[in-house]
């Protein structure tokens, strides 16, 4: 009786100081204490310093775990690869760094991949257990037949209640009335139209959207620039049978044009669009299709 007591007592001690879990959104709540912080990394921005793991597409202002190089051999693979898109959750001290809640990571164990449970079929209520067959000469056994094989989604699509439509309003060049002899200013505006429709009798969110306008600013001797401008809005809700239109800002493009073109000034590269669903990437658009990367590295800070 004794031993089991010191056990319960060492069992009740671990308990008392087992860190709380916390969802990534609450992390600021429990800056300054340990904590383990749980949710979806969404990206990862790796450089020659650091590696940082984003649980939200803000990643400026949102929680991420930070890995330093010095600990980058604590790795086997890819620290990118082990933790992308996956649910985890980071042990630490939560501390806050340029305004943002943060976990310094200094090894693997710190992180923990959450594995959703599979679903266990649950007999019948009031089923009773088969009979027990009293003898030693197995009874024959009819064959059994056969099973009949489940039909999976095609590989990529995410099921969701609600669908999302991208238009990407491209207005005329208009004269901005700077006229030479060879040349004439213009000036074209760009937005986004971003269309949600719930398909669902009942109310449908958080949504989460973020987009993204890439220009090339071109120079007269020939140089290119990029530029970016982005947006989007957070905890967007769908009521039943809802459809909803939300827009990117206008871009303007202004430039110098001839006979021959464009002589400078900005051209645009293209569009990213992305959304999240309850922590989880559903839909993505790029156009062109190059645009994704270059988006998503902007969007990570590279």
């Amino acid at each position: 009786m004794k031993r089991v007591a010191v056990l319960w007592l060492i069992v009740a001690a671990s308990l008392c100081d087992a860190e709380p879990v916390v969802p990534w959104e609450k992390a600021r709540d429990v800056i300054g204490q340990r904590a383990t912080v749980e949710g979806m990394v969404v990206a990862t921005h790796r450089t020659e310093k650091v590696c940082n793991l984003n649980f939200s597409a803000n990643w400026k202002t949102d929680f991420s775990a930070a890995i330093f190089a010095r600990s980058f051999s604590q790795w086997p693979g890819e620290i990118e690869e082990a933790y992308r898109g996956k649910k985890v959750r980071v042990t630490g001290t939560v501390t806050e760094y340029q305004g943002r809640p943060q976990i310094v990571v200094t090894e693997p164990s710190q992180i923990e991949v959450v594995k959703e449970p599979a679903a266990v079929a649950s007999p019948p209520a009031g089923a009773s257990p088969p009979p027990v067959v009293a003898t030693t000469t197995p009874a024959p056994t009819a064959p059994a037949a056969p099973t009949p094989t489940p039909v999976s989604p095609a590989p990529g699509k995410e099921l969701t209640p609600f669908t999302v439509e991208v238009k990407r309003f491209t207005g005329a060049k208009l004269a901005s009335g700077v006229v030479t002899k060879t040349e004439t200013s213009f000036y074209q505006t760009v937005r986004l139209d971003v269309t949600f429709r719930n398909a669902r009798n009942a109310p449908v969110g958080p949504l989460e959207w973020q987009w993204v306008i890439g220009l090339l600013d071109v120079s007269s001797s020939g140089g290119m620039k990029q530029q970016f401008f982005t947006g989007g809005e957070r905890q967007v809700e769908l009521k039943a049978l809802e459809e909803k239109a939300v827009r990117s800002q206008d871009v303007t493009l202004a430039g110098m044009s001839s006979r021959l073109g464009m002589k400078s000034g900005q051209k645009l590269r293209g569009h990213f669009v992305r959304v999240f669903y309850q922590g989880r990437l559903v839909f993505e658009e790029a156009n062109p299709p190059a645009m994704k990367a270059v988006a998503e590295n902007y969007l990570a800070g590279k």
